[in-house]
């Protein structure tokens, strides 16, 4: 088997020219039908319950393969075209991915499959393609379980090898990881295996074809729905065609996690704004307020906590607040009522504006952890009238936007996630830089706000 003894010749091949004899032909046969036996009995031990027994059918259908594609080389015209046997390789993968049997899904023998997989481009590519169109024609007979630990442990289309099993030798590609931005156009010297053009394709359609088959377990489907960002999407051809999935994920309920904004609500606390990943928190934070059918409580109830948590952090992180509440409410148009809100008590007395007495009155829980409950629809957004005083003017005329209509367009928050005392420092400098008289003004005091107005005297304890 090793030798390559049961694989037919290339002489012995249906419609075979007239002059093979009968006897030629019989022996082609005879050999074809114990071929088709030995693979049988090889991928019947894929069910053993010894390690070793499962390990060693894959490896004898992978030499094969190799013997197998030396034959396809050596009937060619060009025995330098690229040449693969995957009738041996189909069966092995329909083995795997079809079988139920618990041996199958052995964790030891799975990895050995994924580390096959990811050490030999070629194998990796005819595994999409081969697992593409099972899942395509015989979706009834996939193992969803089996099949996602093997697709879901492949490494990237833009991480090849450079090495095929079928030739063992290596490309001038080995062990170069590329990007998905690299122009394709320059693989046209390199065998299918290392085209990532086709690595992609066949990785698309493979997964494509995956999250077709219905009735996914539900376990399946969420370890998917997981993994989704970083596995699949960003190396699908056109990740828009997973949209029919996602969507009937959304109405399946897959994606509905209990609780899931009163404990994002949770963790704005004051340690928020001084963790190193406060860049990440709000990056992510942003995404998940970016829906505008959220209730209106809740977006008043976010707005309204970090607007109080921004009265006591530092001005890089006021920086991202300000903007970010922006946004919040113009994305919301229901919640800009809370910004100029008046306590009742000062509705009925007549007041028009904001003091310390109305100030005092807020009927926000800053304590309360429910954001149904923290009563911020019943509050208004004072902190940004306080930060419209700040010390610093850059944060001061950012704030003072909440004073005027909300007509200017979104904040790109993206530019004020990083901005550090350095990045405030410099554009305070550039302002005073320069003068007219050739002197640098430094400032002493505040450039807004008035003298001797304190708007936290008895209300914020310090």
């Amino acid at each position: 088997m090793v030798r390559g003894d049961l694989r037919p010749r290339p002489s012995q091949i249906p419609n075979a020219p007239a002059q093979f004899s009968d006897a030629e032909l019989k022996v082609a046969e005879w050999l074809r039908e114990h071929l088709e036996l030995c693979l049988s009995k090889l991928t019947a031990l894929l069910s053993s319950d010894e390690l070793a027994l499962q390990k060693f059918a894959v490896d004898c259908v992978a030499k094969l393969i190799r013997e197998g594609t030396a034959s396809l080389r050596d009937s060619q015209k060009d025995s330098s075209a690229w040449a693969f046997e995957n009738q041996a390789y189909t069966k092995l993968v329909s083995a795997l991915c079809t079988s139920f049997d618990r041996n199958t899904s052995s964790t030891d023998l799975l990895a050995h499959v994924v580390d096959l997989l990811n050490s030999w481009d070629d194998l990796r590519l005819y595994f999409h393609r081969n697992l593409g169109k099972l899942a395509t024609t015989s979706p009834k007979l996939i193992n969803p379980s089996i099949t996602f630990e093997i697709i879901s442990q492949v490494k990237s289309p833009q991480e090849l090898s450079g090495a095929n099993w079928v030739s063992n030798l290596s490309t001038k590609t080995k062990k170069r990881k590329h990007s998905s931005a690299e122009p394709e156009n320059t693989e046209k010297d390199e065998p299918p295996p290392q085209r990532i053009s086709a690595q992609r394709k066949a990785f698309s359609d493979c997964w494509l074809a995956f999250l077709k088959i219905g009735g996914l377990p539900v376990e399946v489907y969420k370890k998917i729905l997981l993994v989704m960002h970083k596995v699949v999407i960003p190396h699908m051809t056109q990740p828009s065609l997973l949209t029919d999935f996602l969507t009937d994920s959304y109405n399946a309920g897959m994606t509905d996690y209990p609780d899931f904004y009163p404990k994002l609500y949770t963790l704005l606390d004051d340690q928020l704004l001084t963790v190193k990943y406060r860049s990440r928190f709000f990056r992510l934070l942003d995404l998940f307020l970016a829906s505008t059918y959220l209730p209106a409580y809740l977006v008043a109830a976010f707005a309204k906590r970090l607007s109080r948590l921004a009265l006591f952090a530092s001005p890089s992180a006021i920086v991202i607040v300000i903007p970010f509440v922006y946004n919040l409410l113009k994305r919301h148009p229901a919640v800009i009522s809370i910004i100029h809100r008046l306590p009742k008590e000062a509705e009925d007395s007549g007041a028009e504006g904001l003091d310390a007495q109305n100030i005092k009155a807020d009927r926000f829980l800053m304590n309360e952890l429910d954001p149904a409950k923290c009563r911020a629809l019943e509050s208004s957004l004072w902190e940004m009238h306080s930060l419209s005083n700040h010390y610093l003017p850059s944060v001061s005329s950012l704030a003072s936007i909440f004073q005027e209509p909300l007509t200017k367009p979104f904040y790109a928050i993206e530019d004020f996630l990083d901005l550090n005392y350095d990045a405030l420092f410099e554009l305070e400098g550039e302002k005073f830089k320069d003068r007219a008289d050739g002197e640098n003004v430094i400032p002493i005091e505040p450039t807004t706000g008035k003298k001797n107005e304190n708007l936290f005297v008895g209300i914020i304890d310090f």
